[in-house]
């Protein structure tokens, strides 16, 4: 709302007044932020952080920035928190990071490789110390791998690796706290290259290195749309929303027909038994969804300053340039989310302006209803918000006065501290004496 005109109107002056306000509807530009792959926001204390896999960057540096809203993020300054010229073991691959608060510290999850090969990219976790600035290189630790309870690979047989793990999330529930992941069998170690799958294991998050469930495979690239180009299940990112808890993962090459697929499991229950999670066999954002947005997915979802689901997302392909932007999440009359719904399709533009018309009345009369009594003045005059204040008491034969009512019989007593909003008639209560 327009809140110099609304804070402007003289309530105790009679007038009619227009004040205009524009519907809370996000157009957020596409792309808003360049070069940024497998996208992930979040906001924590108060600011929003935004972190990505840096296409123009030869995918060697983790950047981050920092805006007080959403749409700040476009243009806000990075700071590097890791990269391959940092003399560290890290030599490449930093693919799709995410910022998660785990065990009450900022931490990012993320796949690096060691050898700066994509067939040796593992998950690891970089935790932020508590207390200190996001936005300072130094406040961040070395990454650790997450290795499974015995300290072996997250993919592997018989304690052998056997390939990689990549696109970490985190989701907690009922207590529990889980990852959720792809993984893949690589040439490299399994001697073929295999689909990639999602896994879900348990975790404590005292030590948010090691799982303590073993890994289950909860969902396979069975539908055509995953492997369109290439089997491909990855990137789960979860959201949680009227009590459900929605997964939504991507599927296909890092191409055009890369899509956006969607599980839903039920809240409270084991979320490694895959008899808890249901999957949808088509995707819920794929090339055609929006014009000049191919290949869209491996997102996240963050509020805005509303409270509403963003979408982070990216379009585009690999090697060709791939871009982040962001949409506002609606809901569909089965309460799944419809992550297609641009702002000019949920509402136009010259819909947007909205406007109201405010009547103040000088002055509200009381009207005093002696219900079968006597009182003197009949009415009184009160300004708009203003309490009633003391009443007069009337008088009745053989009756004591119980007090001024909104009703005749019945009703809510009035107060000296009643406000009057309008018009108004009290009525007198009665108890015989005798």
């Amino acid at each position: 709302w327009d809140m110099e005109k609304l804070n402007a109107i003289d309530w105790d002056k009679e007038g009619t007044y227009t004040v205009t306000g524009q519907a809370a509807v996000k157009d957020y530009p596409f792309p808003s932020i360049h070069d940024r792959a497998d996208p992930a926001a979040i906001k924590f204390d108060g600011k929003y952080y935004f972190i990505a896999t840096r296409d123009n960057g030869q995918q060697t540096v983790f950047n981050l920035r920092s805006a007080d809203t959403l749409e700040d993020l476009a243009n806000a300054a990075e700071v590097t928190l890791l990269s391959t010229s940092d003399g560290t073991d890290y030599k490449g691959c930093f693919w799709a990071p995410e910022l998660h608060v785990i065990n009450g510290k900022l931490s990012i999850l993320a796949a690096i490789s060691a050898n700066g090969k994509w067939d040796d990219v593992q998950c690891h976790i970089i935790t932020l110390d508590a207390g200190k600035d996001p936005m300072v290189k130094t406040n961040w630790n070395t990454p650790q791998r997450i290795l499974r309870t015995d300290g072996s690979d997250l993919v592997n047989k018989d304690g052998a690796k056997m390939g990689i793990s990549l696109d970490m999330t985190y989701l907690e529930d009922d207590g529990n706290h889980y990852y959720l992941w792809s993984a893949r069998y690589t040439n490299n170690y399994a001697g073929t290259t295999g689909d990639a799958h999602i896994a879900i294991a348990k975790f404590d998050p005292s030590d948010p290195t090691r799982l303590i469930t073993d890994p289950v495979i909860m969902s396979r690239p069975d539908f055509g749309w995953e492997n369109a180009s290439t089997n491909v299940d990855e990137g789960p990112y979860a959201l949680k929303h009227n009590g459900r808890i929605f997964l939504t993962i991507s599927g296909s090459g890092t191409d055009s027909t890369y899509a956006v697929g969607l599980l839903e499991a039920t809240p409270g229950t084991d979320l490694t038994d895959v008899a808890n999670w249901e999957k949808t066999g088509y995707p819920i954002l794929a090339q055609y969804h929006v014009p000049a947005q191919p290949g869209p997915g491996h997102n996240s979802f963050v509020k805005d300053e509303y409270g509403r689901d963003v979408l982070v997302f990216h379009s585009g392909t690999s090697g060709t340039g791939r871009d982040t932007g962001f949409r506002t999440v609606h809901y569909g009359f089965d309460g799944a989310p419809i992550l297609y719904m641009t702002a000019d399709r949920y509402l136009k533009a010259e819909y947007r302006t909205v406007k109201q018309i405010i009547k103040v009345s000088a002055s509200y009369t009381v009207a005093l209803n002696a219900n079968g009594g006597a009182v003197s003045p009949t009415s009184l005059e009160r300004k708009g918000g203003e309490e009633i204040g003391t009443l007069p008491n009337p008088t009745r034969s053989a009756h004591s006065f119980k007090g001024w009512y909104t009703e005749a019989v019945g009703g809510t007593i009035v107060t000296a501290a009643t406000k009057v909003n309008g018009n108004m008639v009290v009525y007198a209560h009665w108890e015989p004496t005798g």
